[in-house]
């Protein structure tokens, strides 16, 4: 094989790889601001619950509503309401073309190249979406306010797939 054949095979191993470590779309963010959930305790009973990077709106509105009902009924909560929702939907992450230019000299001789490359993300390039909310978290019957969700319900109806 030739020295470029065998760069690019390389290559193209490593961006699979990649591809196959990428966590399935609901899961915890492995770093700040990096995709996935995350939450912040504001008060005993009210979190403030975030997604970043889901495959579209609806799917980033189900991952918080999802994550806040965890919460609850990990820290022995019913129900929950929402206080305040943001939902914002990122630009498509499509193929993106660079072009470079260098140049170099060995004693005499002197090269200047000019090289082209395409990057198509793996995992798809589809739009995704951002969303946020702020919870209260309450024991005992849910209470009657359009914005109340009980907990294990959200937990049954919301199980995003693989869970």
């Amino acid at each position: 094989m030739t020295r470029t054949l065998r760069l690019l095979c390389m290559a193209a191993l490593a961006a699979t790889l990649a591809a196959c470590a990428t966590p399935g779309p609901y899961a915890a963010a492995s770093r700040p601001g990096g995709a996935g959930y995350s939450e912040l305790r504001i008060e005993n009973d009210r979190y403030r619950v975030s997604y970043r990077g889901a495959p579209g709106q609806e799917a980033a509105s189900n991952f918080v509503l999802y994550r806040a009902a965890e919460l609850a009924v990990n820290n022995g909560y019913d129900w929950f309401i929402v206080d305040q929702r943001n939902i914002e939907a990122n630009r498509a992450s499509g193929p993106r073309v660079s072009v470079g230019v260098g140049g170099g000299s060995y004693g005499r001789h002197t090269s200047v190249g000019i090289g082209t490359s395409v990057g198509i993300p793996i995992g798809g390039g589809g739009r995704s979406a951002d969303a946020s909310l702020e919870a209260r978290f309450g024991r005992g019957p849910k209470p009657a306010d359009a914005n109340a969700y009980d907990a294990r319900q959200i937990l049954q109806s919301l199980r995003p797939p693989g869970r």
